[in-house]
């Protein structure tokens, strides 16, 4: 018989994670079908947290998809990804990586928004320090 002190206790859900799981299940309601399987995909990452670079760049091409017949609920999630995701800055000293910005600018995955920074460190005559571009929870 297991001792119920081994076993794993969930974790309570934080306040904003459950409000962005909400707002994804107002848009799975009105989502095209072929959305919907990334839409429980960007859900489960809210929920489980942890891999917020996964999650981010889901949120991105969602909100590619679906912002222009969607627009309020895909703002509403920008503006709860901005106010408690960050970029890590480790590596990236000396370019403006700040995520808040670099989601009003509309690029449609991870990958564009590290080759902006990275233009921005070549412009600048800064050293590549080969560091990847994580999102870190706030």
């Amino acid at each position: 018989m297991k001792n119920v002190s081994d076993q794993a206790v969930p974790h309570p859900i934080d306040p904003w994670r459950s409000q962005a799981a909400a707002i994804v299940e107002e848009l799975l309601l009105a989502a095209p079908t072929d959305e919907i399987d990334r839409l429980l995909d960007f859900r489960r990452l809210l929920l489980r947290g942890g891999d917020w670079s996964d999650a981010l760049d889901l949120f991105l091409a969602i909100r590619e998809a679906l912002e222009s017949r969607h627009y309020l609920p895909v703002y509403r999630l920008r503006n709860l990804l901005a106010a408690r995701l960050r970029f890590d800055p480790t590596g990236w000293e000396g370019v403006d990586a700040d995520l808040r910005r670099m989601l009003r600018l509309h690029y449609r995955s991870l990958r564009a928004m590290r080759e902006a920074l990275d233009r921005e460190r070549f412009e600048k005559a800064l050293p590549d320090t080969g560091m990847p571009l994580r999102v870190v929870e706030i």
